[in-house]
């Protein structure tokens, strides 16, 4: 089996949600347990939380609100992920590769 290398980035962010509350979802995550249960197998670098959002209405858009946070949130995500797949390639002396995946309750 490959060793498995974990980058995690949590984005607090409730922007594009209706509802504010899912910001607190990155800190609620490792509170519970998750990179201890991540680390059962993996090296994990915890790259902490990008700069958060809370909803807000945005009755400038209706059918899109807070557009500009949502876009500033998963580009500083995307940012860090990137910056943590460099970190991992340079530990391996690869090039590097990064997979984003994103949780969110259902």
């Amino acid at each position: 089996m490959d060793h498995r290398q974990w980058t995690v980035v949590g984005a607090p962010s409730s922007a594009g949600a209706h509802t504010p509350g899912v910001e607190r979802a990155p800190a609620a995550l490792r509170a519970a347990g998750l990179l201890d249960l991540l680390r059962d197998g993996a090296d994990v670098e915890d790259c902490g939380d990008v700069p958060g959002f809370r909803w807000r209405p945005d009755p400038a858009y209706p059918r899109g609100q807070n557009a500009d946070a949502v876009a500033a949130v998963a580009s500083a995500v995307a940012d860090r992920v990137a910056a943590g797949a460099w970190r991992w390639s340079r530990r391996r002396g690869g090039p590097a590769r990064s997979t984003t995946s994103a949780a969110a309750p259902s």
